[in-house]
């Protein structure tokens, strides 16, 4: 990656910014450092999605910067219908872009078609023209 910049870093990452506790304010404050920087995609607690929209909006950048919705984080082990009703809250606060946590127990099981069916019942809300990624 020879002669990569700072923009073709921040198109290719997801910006993160998440702990216990975090502020309204620390997460507005880390998507102007993120808008500064060119950042691609934000991901923060979800609680914080309609004020993250409500900043973009009031500071003309709507659509600058897309939000990614996730289910799963950490382990995956969630029920498939809870992870399915985290990504529909996800799209109704404005995700873009999704981040499906599998299940790591089902895979050391060698459990392959409940997690492809997963994944399945999760694009099926999502759709197909949105970015999933399973991690």
């Amino acid at each position: 990656m020879d002669g990569l910049t700072k923009r073709d870093f921040s198109q290719i990452c997801d910006f993160v910014v998440n702990r216990p506790g975090i502020t309204v304010d620390e997460v507005l404050g880390a998507l102007h450092q993120a808008l500064d920087l060119d950042w691609r995609v934000m991901a923060t607690s979800y609680c914080f999605y309609p004020y993250i929209k409500e900043e973009l909006k009031r500071c003309g950048k709507e659509g600058a910067i897309t939000l990614i919705g996730g289910a799963g984080f950490p382990y995956g082990n969630w029920p498939t219908e809870i992870k399915r009703a985290c990504i529909r809250h996800c799209l109704d606060a404005g995700a873009g872009e999704f981040d499906l946590t599998c299940n790591i127990s089902w895979i050391k099981s060698g459990m392959y078609q409940e997690i492809r069916d997963e994944v399945l019942a999760v694009r099926e809300i999502i759709g197909p023209n949105r970015v999933m990624k399973l991690i």
